[in-house]
């Protein structure tokens, strides 16, 4: 059984934040990032794993470092 880690969540909430900066639906983000928009609204809810290799792919398309898709923000001071 799959449990939402702290990590996928904070991952899901950069990811979902990022999204909403630029203005995006998570369809028109999951097409931005290639993407099924299905696979993309299972990654924000933290209800899916996914590989570092795709997170640094990810970044990389978002123009984000992998740091800046994991790092908790709530816990490091700005």
């Amino acid at each position: 059984m799959y449990e939402k880690t702290r990590l996928n969540r904070t991952f899901g909430k950069n990811l979902r934040e990022h999204r909403e900066s630029l203005g995006y639906s998570q369809e028109g983000y999951a097409l931005f990032i290639d993407l099924d928009r299905a696979h993309y609204a299972r990654l924000e809810r933290a209800d899916k794993n996914i590989s570092l290799s795709k997170i640094s792919a990810l970044s990389e398309r978002l123009g984000v470092s992998p740091y800046w898709l994991l790092r908790d923000r709530d816990d490091v001071p700005e």
